[in-house]
C-alpha cells in the first residue's frame, strides 16, 4: 500500500494534542479520519475523562456532524476503553457552528436575559412578515390601507431586495459626459460692440464658459 507523502503531519496532527493545527485539503483525502485519530488520541489520554466533555467538533452540516461522531464512536468502542471515556465522550458536542451557537445561548442566554427555550429558526417567513407589519419605515409613502395591501401580495424581502439592487444601480450609474467644448467667436465677431447691453452679455458669456 502506497503511503501518503505527508503521512509524517498526518501522525502529528493525531497525537500532538498539546499542539493547535490548521489542516488544509482536498475533499475525499482523509480530514475525518485524522479527525477521529486525534479524538482518538484524547480518549486514549490519562485526562480523557475531563477533555472529552469540553470537545467541540464543528461541521458545514448536521450530515457530516453525524456522520463524524458515528465514526468517532465506533473507533472507540473497538478500543475497549473503559466506561468512564464512553460516557465522556458521549457529552462531546459535534454540530454545525448554528448549532453549537444555539447550544452556547441556551446554556448562558440567562446571563444576557434571553429567555427560555431558544430553538433554530429554519424558515423565517412568519418572522418577517411580523416584522414588515411592525415596522411603519416600510411603504411609509402609502396610505395605510394601500401599505397593508402591498405586503398582503409582496414579500418584504423582495421589497427589501429591489430597494437594495435600485440603490446599487443608483451608486454604479456612469457619471455625466462632460459638456462639449464650445466656440462663441463667430458670436462675438457678429455682435455689435457699440452696444452698452451686448458689452455686458458678452462679459457674462466669457464668465458661464469659464465655468
Amino acid at each position: 500500500m502506497v503511503k501518503p507523502r505527508d503521512e509524517a503531519a498526518r501522525a502529528r496532527f493525531a497525537i500532538e494534542l498539546d499542539c493547535n493545527f490548521s489542516v488544509v485539503a482536498s475533499a475525499g483525502s482523509g480530514k475525518t479520519t485524522a479527525i477521529t485519530q486525534r479524538v482518538l488520541s484524547i480518549a486514549r489520554s490519562p485526562n480523557a475523562t475531563e477533555i472529552l466533555p469540553q470537545l467541540v467538533v464543528v461541521t458545514f452540516t448536521n450530515r457530516a456532524a453525524d456522520e463524524m461522531q458515528q465514526r468517532t464512536r465506533q473507533a472507540l468502542l473497538e478500543e475497549h476503553l473503559r466506561q468512564e471515556v464512553q460516557t465522556a465522550f458521549n457529552r462531546a458536542f459535534f454540530g454545525t457552528i448554528h448549532s453549537f451557537c444555539i447550544k452556547l445561548l441556551t446554556d448562558f442566554g440567562h446571563y444576557l436575559g434571553l429567555p427560555a427555550p431558544l430553538e433554530l429558526v429554519e424558515d423565517d417567513s412568519d418572522l418577517w412578515q411580523e416584522f414588515a407589519q411592525n415596522q411603519t419605515r416600510i411603504g411609509r409613502s402609502l396610505a395605510d390601507k394601500d401599505r397593508a395591501m402591498l405586503l398582503r401580495f409582496v414579500q418584504v424581502r423582495d421589497l427589501m431586495e429591489l430597494a437594495r439592487r435600485a440603490a446599487s444601480a443608483v451608486l454604479q450609474a456612469p457619471g455625466l459626459s462632460p459638456c462639449p467644448p464650445l466656440d462663441f467667436a463667430e458670436v462675438y465677431s457678429q455682435s455689435d460692440k457699440g452696444n452698452e447691453n451686448i458689452s455686458k452679455s458678452q462679459a457674462e458669456l466669457r464668465e458661464w464658459e469659464r465655468r
